[in-house]
């Protein structure tokens, strides 16, 4: 059914809406002068005084209503549309979509023109038929009862267009959110859609870019933090109430109060951001987008003639500044007094919800987080085969990409152990040592219960707070590195911790990357599944003696392992990159010569 339908929008609402800008609060908003920050403030209230005395809704209702005005019911929704009949003899039927945050406004003024271009200098004969529908939750159509996405959206306007108002054929025009929708009747509906013409492309082929120009245009990213939102930090530190705090002189409560406001102080006064900031740049990044995800990564490729690939990941609490410093290193041996042919490409994303990646729009445990970087590394980026590195979650993961993905991960390399094998410890040797693995690990259990379990209610305290984050952090880089005499710039300088805290600052994912201990909880926790089958692609470990999970004896690792090379190093911790660099970088290379792929 369709039915005539006319705007008449009452004069009584629209003095509400008026009175709600007059009245609004402009003293409190900051004036910062540029539209870099945002909308410039200066122009608002200039638009908005106009609003207030001048504007006039009805002259747009009268220019829109001056058209033939309809809505059907399409799935019970009903839909607005524009129909404006064609001057030519035989007229063409054009879709014609707007996008958001746009509506029909966007195309007012081109209508005529397009079904009566005789009125315009040109041939009646090419005047088409229009159709301009407001889009479901848009302007005066209906929204559905559930989110709709482009491609639902696509089969609504094609039922409308074929089944309500009899076309046979159309063709879709848009730009935005209308030439996604165009892009789905194209493909879903081609039947009907005989053709399209778009102004905006939003999708992206499955197997991502081929061409070395495909894939610089899609996916170059810089890094580029504005200086206001660091001295907003900076601020919020400077303004901490250190004199609610009490002091208690040593690390074992937490992280010391003498040290954070000593590093704190460094923070407003000396820390800059901007050095990390180029260090970082001085790499291709790149964004590529894998289920939805635009994930963050690094890519430097290998001196080699034909070098291998290594997926090097982080964990948590890290973040890509681990491996600043050995990126280089396993790229360009040459450059450090190794073998040109030795040098690996080296791709080093920011996982889900860490960094300047985007997040999952729920918590994702380490197994789908392979899933996901597998697919980044085969489909978008086209690797035929890889080998994964990690410590911490970067094991984790690394593990689990060997186990579901033994078809493109070819090898593994790790220096941290956290899963476990389903059958549990055997002999007396490993009993032993998940007996007091257990104990060691009850002190290290507050943080990792409280994310894996209410790591919402964490992120209230610490969203607003970055010494509260810096604390969080801190604590785990003192507790878990190898440290002399208990000091911790005895390992870290104060830069390159602040770097590390400050990417969980600028980029708000200090909450959602928790959400990775929750998603392991979920996935199952430690154990591997109970139809365990042994990893068999090569597996290199890197044991530092320092290391906060500690490993198991050699027997239970080769049951879940084929362990090609075992190295125990003399000094170290968890967070190997950063604590030994040379010794892990040589670590990795000597594994990579003995792998083939």
């Amino acid at each position: 059914m369709i039915e005539k339908f006319k705007i008449d929008i009452p004069e009584e609402k629209i003095s509400k809406i008026k009175d709600k800008v007059k009245n609004y609060p402009w003293k409190l908003i900051s004036d910062l002068p540029s539209w870099e920050h945002g909308t410039n403030l200066s122009y608002l209230k200039e638009i908005c005084n106009y609003w207030i005395k001048e504007f006039n809704w009805k002259v747009f209702e009268k220019k829109i209503n001056s058209f033939q005005n309809f809505k059907t019911n399409v799935d019970g929704i009903d839909i607005h549309f524009i129909k404006e009949e064609g001057s030519g003899s035989n007229p063409k039927t054009l879709l014609l979509m707007h996008g958001w945050p746009g509506s029909i406004i966007e195309f007012i003024e081109i209508i005529n023109q397009l079904a009566h271009p005789e009125n315009y200098g040109g041939n009646k004969e090419d005047g088409m038929t229009i159709i301009v529908p407001s889009l479901p939750g848009f302007g005066f159509s209906g929204a559905p009862s559930k989110p709709y996405g482009p491609r639902k959206i696509a089969e609504v306007l094609n039922k409308m267009m074929t089944i309500n108002l009899k076309y046979k054929t159309y063709v879709a025009q848009g730009g935005d959110w209308g030439a996604t929708i165009a892009n789905w009747l194209g493909y879903d509906h081609d039947n009907f859609c005989k053709a399209i013409h778009i102004n905006c492309l939003t999708m992206r082929h499955p197997h991502g870019p081929q061409t070395d120009e495909e894939k610089k245009w899609q996916e170059k990213f810089k890094i580029d933090i504005p200086e206001e939102k660091i001295s907003k930090i900076k601020d919020k530190v400077k303004n901490y109430p250190w004199d609610l705090i009490p002091d208690l002189p040593s690390w074992e409560h937490g992280t010391n109060l003498s040290y954070l406001k000593e590093i704190c102080n460094y923070w407003i006064k000396d820390f800059s951001w901007k050095v990390f900031e180029k260090k970082i740049n001085s790499f291709q990044n790149f964004k590529t987008n894998i289920d939805g995800i635009d994930i963050h990564f690094i890519k430097e490729e290998g001196s080699s003639a034909n070098p291998k690939t290594l997926l090097l990941m982080h964990g948590w609490p890290g973040s890509i500044i681990e491996f600043i410093e050995i990126i280089n290193q396993l790229a360009h041996p040459e450059n450090y007094g190794g073998n040109k042919e030795d040098g690996m490409t080296v791709i080093v994303p920011s996982l889900p919800g860490f960094g300047f990646s985007g997040a999952p729009s729920k918590p994702y445990g380490p197994r789908k987080i392979a899933e996901v970087l597998n697919k980044m590394m085969t489909i978008n980026l086209k690797y035929k085969t890889y080998v994964a590195q990690g410590g911490d979650w970067g094991a984790t993961i690394a593990n689990w990409l060997g186990y579901d993905h033994d078809n493109f991960c070819k090898a593994i390399h790790i220096n941290c152990l956290t899963m476990r094998h389903p059958n549990g410890p055997q002999t007396d040797e490993e009993k032993k040592w998940q007996e007091k693995f257990d104990n060691d690990q009850i002190i290290q259990d507050g943080y990792r219960t409280q994310q894996a379990t209410k790591p919402q209610t964490l992120s209230y305290a610490m969203m607003d707070s970055p010494v509260g984050i810096a604390a969080w952090i801190i604590e785990k880089m003192h507790g878990w590195s190898d440290l002399k005499n208990n000091n911790i710039e005895s390992v870290y300088s104060k830069d390159i911790l602040l770097a590390n805290i400050m990417i969980y600052l600028f980029t708000d994912t200090f909450t959602t990357s928790t959400w990775i201990y929750f998603g392991r909880r979920e996935e199952g926790g430690r154990l591997f599944p109970k139809d365990f089958k042994k990893i068999n692609i090569p597996t290199g470990v890197a044991i530092f003696p320092k290391e906060m999970s500690e490993w198991p004896p050699r027997s239970y690792v080769e049951k879940i392992f084929n362990v090609q090379q075992w190295t125990e190093m003399q000094s170290g911790g968890h967070f190997a990159s950063f604590e030994k660099p040379d010794l892990l970088v040589e670590d990795i290379r000597s594994f990579f010569k003995k792998v083939k792929i």
